[in-house]
């Protein structure tokens, strides 16, 4: 999927905006920058995006957002309004249909012919029956389109189904300044082979039919998970070789001369080596940069994100001006066919995107990085 317009109507501080996410021959950009100087509104964009279209394909990794109409609605206003225009490919359509046909046979009978879908959301609702505003698509059946790829999730269990089908269904993924949202199920096997203890900060358990399953946040142990798996031996659709290689291709892009060499061994449990030019050193050697582009590298592996609108807040944070551009060469390679869609207040990354901004919310100072 991916988004063509939105028009945003009294959200925040925002009383219109309408963003054009198409080039001039009306194909959608892949890469699109929004650049502007802090309290310009630039988040806010992002925000109303994800308010608008996360509840429709029933994804919820929303930042900390207030969901209150004072924190929503613009000061004077009685409704916010955000609509977003989302296209689809043949072929998303065409791998819709064939998960639904393994999943639930009549859902195929609700998938439209229509590759393009408009979201309108209104907030608060006004006739007050729903909490988190009124939803409504055009077609009306265009909902259909966004549940690929929890038709996926849901269906894992069957054996016709795979990981490696993630690549065919996208989403909608907002990663704000922390970069929250990462998580990862550790399995007993894992936690044993990686010798570690999920502290009660990083563990969230969720009981189901067959017990109880953990999930962590640590950075450190995702990765060391992630590279357990792709050292061991994998059926054909496994997808974690190939994750952790990508991994390891865009890291040592950005962060050259720095690189992830691999997974070691020591006295207390495993550990990750990275290198670099004094040398070799551990996990919390990392600098805040490294950490940063480590976390937005762990999402896109862990959670297969390909095909999706992907939102990053201040792609810059904490990188040095010649990494801030790295990794904005490398965002194309994130994933299969991801749009991505970023803000900055980097003068340095504005001046080498140039005219290839989507917006400008306002000038940048000279002094500002």
């Amino acid at each position: 999927m991916l988004l063509e317009k939105v028009v945003i109507r009294d959200f925040r501080g925002i009383e219109y905006r309408e963003i054009d996410f198409t080039d001039e021959l009306k194909r959608v950009r892949m890469v699109a920058p929004i650049a502007g100087p802090n309290t310009s509104g630039k988040t806010s964009i992002l925000d109303a995006i994800s308010l608008c279209l996360m509840p429709v394909t029933e994804m919820f990794y929303l930042p900390a957002i207030t969901l209150t109409p004072a924190a929503i609605v613009r000061r004077g206003a009685i409704q916010a309004k955000v609509s977003c225009t989302v296209r689809f490919s043949p072929e998303e359509i065409d791998a819709l249909k064939d998960i639904a046909k393994k999943a639930n046979p009549n859902y195929i009978n609700r998938i439209p012919a229509a590759e393009r879908v408009i979201v309108n959301w209104e907030y608060p609702d006004r006739n007050g029956k729903y909490e988190t505003g009124f939803y409504k698509c055009d077609p009306s059946d265009g909902w259909t389109l966004f549940k690929g790829r929890m038709l996926t999730k849901r269906n894992l269990y069957l054996a016709s189904v795979s990981l490696g089908q993630f690549k065919s269904h996208g989403g909608v993924f907002q990663f704000d300044q922390q970069r929250q949202g990462l998580a990862k199920r550790i399995s007993r096997v894992e936690k044993e082979l990686l010798n570690v203890s999920l502290d009660e900060d990083y563990v969230e358990r969720l009981t189901q039919d067959d017990g109880a399953k953990e999930f962590t946040i640590d950075p450190k142990i995702i990765l060391l998970s992630l590279a357990m798996r792709a050292n061991a031996e994998q059926d054909a659709e496994a997808t974690q070789k190939k994750d952790f290689e990508r991994l390891r291709e865009l890291y040592a892009t950005t962060c050259r001369p720095h690189t992830i060499k691999g997974l070691y061994n020591t006295d207390t449990g495993l550990d990750m080596e990275f290198s670099g030019p004094e040398g070799i050193y551990g996990f919390h050697g990392l600098s805040s940069g490294q950490q940063m582009i480590l976390l937005l590298l762990l999402n896109f592996a862990t959670k297969h994100i390909h095909r999706s609108i992907v939102m990053i807040d201040e792609l810059e944070l904490n990188l040095h001006p010649l990494w801030q551009d790295r990794l904005y060469q490398s965002l194309h390679k994130l994933g299969v066919e991801n749009q991505i869609i970023f803000t900055t207040h980097s003068s340095y990354l504005r001046k080498s995107i140039g005219r290839n901004i989507v917006l400008s919310t306002g000038e940048l100072a000279e002094t500002q990085a």
